[in-house]
């Protein structure tokens, strides 16, 4: 089994979730289907992450400890406008998504999810794969 890329090694996926178990299970799933990824546990640690590395992808949780994924979302959008980010979040209500998108984010989902059904698109696009 393909062991998960450390955030130091380049990546094509950088997730930012504060869950362990669940940041774990998303970056080998990730991992085992082919697309490079890591993950932090807060905002702060992805802003130094992305000082050195351009992942194709952030997989952003909105509770975080520290800065929030909101506004981690606006700073990143202000400094690498250019970097797709996915919002996770256990929050349903569709004022939470609505501002999630109004931020920049590409797309939201909810938790739980289904690692298959959420992220495939996500996987076939990182791997260059159009419909």
């Amino acid at each position: 089994m393909p062991e998960p890329t450390t955030v130091s090694d380049p990546v094509d996926v950088l997730m930012v979730e504060d869950q362990e178990a669940l940041a774990s299970s998303t970056v080998e799933y990730l991992t085992l289907s082919g697309v490079s990824a890591a993950y932090v546990s807060s905002a702060e640690e992805a802003h130094a992450a992305l000082a050195s590395r351009k992942p194709k992808l952030v997989i952003l949780d909105v509770n975080l400890p520290g800065l929030s994924g909101f506004e981690f979302c606006r700073r990143l959008r202000r400094e690498r406008g250019d970097i797709p980010i996915v919002f996770v979040s256990a929050r349903t209500a569709e004022d939470g998504q609505i501002l999630a998108l109004s931020l920049g984010g590409d797309d939201y989902i909810a938790k739980p999810y289904s690692l298959a059904v959420s992220f495939g698109e996500h996987i076939y696009l990182l791997m260059g794969v159009t419909f």
